[in-house]
């Protein structure tokens, strides 16, 4: 029996297989040239392709040591990436107890809110459904639509392009589904999002999910 020891190391064929996986990934990059101005440039084109190509996470030169603003960069289907704000996480809302307390946060009439719902005399103090409620605070509630927020205001506008990708401000997606929330494609693009965001000088720093639960659950002294 040969026993095998793992050193953590790769061998000069896992290395030379993953440098042809990054050579051919690199080669399927849409590269939107008259794009390629400041305060990009074609080192710093290379350099995120090659890093992403390598590592499978886009590279994130951050300019500064500290931010004022965080958003979240979560990781979606079809190589790309959901934004999301992490100050208005969905779990430190508070979901009224029943439909009375509801029309107390309000500043509504209970009869008011009662003729709004369709709502029986019986069940005004029956627990209010938490699907129900956060339905109603609107498409651009909680962490995506904040996010959204966040962007358009400094954007101007629902779509910026970037070298490789671009941003997307999306204001519903179908007839059902009218949620507010920015994504980018593909993943390779959030490099060139954190370099404009530092250009424009916005104080926002974009984190990955994985380092943003490192973050959290690190002690804070």
């Amino acid at each position: 029996m040969t026993l095998f020891i793992d050193t953590g190391e790769m061998s000069e064929g896992e290395k030379l297989k993953k440098q042809l996986q990054a050579e051919q990934w690199a080669q399927t990059i849409r590269l939107n040239e008259e794009l390629i101005l400041h305060p990009f440039s074609h080192e710093i084109v290379k350099t995120a392709i090659h890093h992403f190509g390598s590592k499978h996470r886009p590279w994130m030169p951050y300019a500064h040591d500290e931010y004022d603003v965080i958003l979240v960069a979560d990781s979606e289907a079809m190589n790309g990436y959901g934004l999301y704000d992490p100050e208005e996480d969905w779990s430190k809302f508070k979901v009224p107890g029943t439909w009375r307390e509801w029309a107390k946060e309000r500043g509504q009439s209970m009869e008011d809110l009662a003729a709004e719902w369709d709502l029986e005399e019986e069940l005004f103090d029956a627990e209010l459904d938490s699907e129900l409620y956060f339905d109603s605070l609107g498409p651009i509630a909680g962490p995506q639509g904040s996010a959204y927020l966040i962007l358009e205001r400094i954007l101007g506008t629902y779509q910026a392009d970037f070298p490789i990708g671009s941003l997307s401000l999306i204001a519903g997606d179908s007839p059902m589904n009218s949620l507010h929330y920015a994504e980018i494609r593909p993943k390779v693009a959030l490099t060139f999002l954190q370099i404009y965001l530092d250009w424009k000088e916005i104080g926002i720093k974009i984190v990955l999910e994985d380092e943003w639960m490192k973050m959290k659950e690190a002690p804070h002294e």
